[in-house]
């Protein structure tokens, strides 16, 4: 059996509130394999997104071992080789905080091309008008700027963003929790299909148990900054273990009573 695509150990980060220490994360671990979709579930505050930032190299005073490929990886910001930026990259919840307003959509997408030397002049044009493609997006918008656009619209700039690079890895941090339902579903549905034509993993990060259930291949239940529960997702849902998890599964919208 192949080695994990990501390996995740023993991951802490505590934060400073005026005279508090505060643990977001304390000694998380995970994997994911190559074309695998995993979910990490929880309530707010649980570490949800600490843990994706973590795994982005955006988390000051982080520890643990992160291995990508095979090969380990700085978990602090600041220290990670360029090809190891590129190869993990982040879809965050609210695109119009992620986007860049004073720059056009074109610009915004080539970006990372620039950076990370992939493409210059007209292939650099000609790869963003095909990753405006790609995520359903007329290729004219280039010129636009964010304001422009809709919700979905932003949020499939956000993703030609994270895809430019050729990443192995995109984190999706409540990808689709701004969005109206309509919207949601296109916007999952576009994300299966990139990850089926590209061999894209995902690190799924959501309240949204539904969604979940239905995108993930496996999932991990954290609270406290703690996971407490993990498996193939149809079993998690099926037979939690865990009471949080099972509080959780019982208060989805639907849920029959045991």
């Amino acid at each position: 059996m192949s080695a994990p695509l990501l390996e995740l150990a023993d991951a802490r980060l505590t934060y400073r509130r005026g005279g508090t220490r505060f643990t977001a994360l304390d000694g998380v671990s995970l994997s994911v394999a190559r074309g695998e979709c995993v979910g990490v579930i929880g309530e707010s505050g649980s570490g949800k997104s600490s843990l994706a930032r973590v795994i982005a190299g955006l988390a000051e005073g982080a520890s643990g071992t992160l291995r990508l490929g095979g090969e380990t990886v700085p978990i602090t910001p600041g220290q990670r080789r360029r090809d190891q930026c590129r190869r993990i990259q982040m879809v965050f919840q609210d695109p119009v905080g992620s986007l860049n307003p004073t720059l056009t959509i074109g610009a915004i997408i080539a970006e990372g091309l620039a950076i990370h030397r992939l493409a210059a002049g007209a292939e650099r044009a000609r790869r963003v008008a095909g990753l405006l493609k790609d995520v359903g997006l007329d290729p004219a918008m280039a010129g636009r700027r964010p304001h422009e656009l809709s919700g979905g619209q932003r949020q499939r700039v956000a993703i030609a963003r994270a895809l430019a690079v050729e990443p192995d890895l995109i984190l999706l941090d409540e990808p689709t929790s701004a969005l109206d339902l309509v919207v949601q579903a296109q916007i999952l549905n576009l994300l299966l299909r990139l990850q089926q034509e590209r061999g894209l993993a995902y690190l799924f990060i959501s309240h949204d148990l539904d969604v979940v259930r239905h995108l993930c291949d496996h999932v991990h239940v954290i609270t406290g900054g703690l996971i407490v529960e993990s498996g193939a997702t149809a079993a998690v849902f099926a037979r939690s273990q865990h009471p949080y998890t099972q509080g959780l599964i019982a208060a989805m919208p639907g849920a029959s009573a045991p």
